[in-house]
């Protein structure tokens, strides 16, 4: 980043540079992608320092991707990389996996709050802190199917269908105390 940075202010270039999450290609870390107005974002896979000049010379000034560092253009809506072979979302490796809580990688900033907001996050936080009782939230977890991530994959409908006893439980102890 500080290469396209010195970079962008050598040559006087008014562009924003943002820090994203992972794509779930890390193999191929460090990546930039590169949105230019009426063009496809594209992304560029291991990219060194040495490769910074003449990115922003051909690609930035000269609007013309350097296709033989190219891994694929992205769909700006869902981060979706369309390689040579196919969208990397329909790969082997990625075509059984549904990304929920991550769809957001590659697009938004990570460290701004705002960005996740604009794309819809904390609604779900809002519905159950505004309008849901602990028994709705209850029955929707269970009908979700989620599962825990603690290593034993226990469903998340058992754990949180114990909440309303643990609940009883801790407020008997409360009162015990006392």
């Amino acid at each position: 980043m500080d290469f396209f940075r010195s970079e962008f202010k050598r040559r006087n270039i008014p562009a924003e540079i943002v820090s994203t999450g992972c794509i779930g290609v890390c193999a191929k870390e460090p990546l930039v992608d590169i949105q230019l107005p009426g063009q496809a974002r594209v992304l560029y896979a291991n990219v060194m320092p040495e490769m910074v000049k003449r990115l922003v010379e051909e690609h930035i000034v000269g609007r013309r991707p350097v296709r033989e560092w190219m891994v694929g253009e992205l769909d700006p809506e869902d981060a979706s990389i369309q390689c040579s072979q196919a969208p990397l979302k329909d790969l082997p490796l990625f075509s059984k996996q549904m990304r929920i809580a991550m769809r957001n990688c590659g697009i938004i900033d990570p460290e701004r709050i705002e960005d996740y907001a604009a794309r819809g996050g904390y609604l779900a936080l809002a519905r159950v802190l505004g309008s849901m009782t602990p028994e709705a939230v209850i029955a929707e977890v269970k009908a979700s199917g989620l599962r825990g991530r603690g290593g034993r994959g226990i469903p998340d409908r058992t754990k949180v269908g114990a909440m309303p006893q643990i609940r009883r439980h801790a407020e008997v102890r409360r009162m015990q105390r006392r």
